[in-house]
């Protein structure tokens, strides 16, 4: 498959990635077989395109265990055991604090505080960024007033965006309304974007782009 093909009059290339499940060891039946196969070729996507990987009894413990953090991931988003540490930014030539990135962090009621580096990637997975990136916009720009309101002297607050959130047709929409909602200056707000979620869809990039430009949000 590695070899490129004529199709429509150019040439294309393509990659396979291969799980392998094998009789009597991984399963009995059809449907057992083709379950940890298919568990096996995303755990060879994992290790890079265009490669290989058998079943092996460990990743059904693994599936289990990415449910269950699926799982309470929910739950912590609906009772709010995310919590948001700040990252001052400073002038070097004062050390004056000048503004703040936002990060989040799990507050696990067994576990603990718990780093994105765990979480992220499996809410990513699921969108459960999506709502979790709401949650985050809203409580840094309410933040961010308090701090104003308490006198500090910050003049922004920087929000990472996911690709997901970002690829919907609805978040200009949303960045305004949080804005609105909480009164928050929008040259307050810096919006940090991945390369990556930039190199999609160009016109309807451009066109959220241009409107969050619009807005006043750098």
């Amino acid at each position: 498959l590695s070899r490129p093909f004529e199709l429509a009059g150019g040439t294309q290339f393509i990659n396979a990635s291969v799980g392998i499940a094998s009789f009597p060891k991984d399963g009995d039946d059809a449907d057992t077989l083709l379950r940890h196969a298919d568990m096996a070729m995303y755990r060879a996507k994992e290790r890079g395109r265009g490669s290989m990987a058998c079943f092996e009894a460990r990743m059904n413990d693994e599936v289990q265990l990415r449910a269950q953090l699926e799982a309470e991931l929910r739950i912590a988003l609906r009772d709010e055991q995310f919590v948001l540490h700040y990252e001052p930014l400073v002038v070097p030539d004062t050390g004056l604090p000048v503004g703040a990135e936002v990060l989040i962090r799990w507050r696990h009621p067994v576990r603990g505080m718990v780093s994105p580096a765990h979480f992220i990637p499996v809410a990513e997975d699921t969108g459960l960024i999506v709502p979790i990136g709401s949650w985050v916009l809203r409580r840094a720009c309410e933040q961010f007033m308090h701090w104003q309101r308490e006198g500090l002297p910050l003049s922004v607050i920087s929000v990472n965006v996911s690709v997901r959130q970002f690829q919907r047709p609805d978040f200009v929409a949303e960045v305004r309304d949080v804005l609105e909602a909480t009164g928050m200056p929008p040259q307050g707000l810096k919006l940090e974007l991945t390369e990556s979620m930039l190199m999609g869809d160009a016109t309807a990039v451009e066109r959220a782009l241009d409107e969050l430009t619009g807005l006043g949000v750098s």
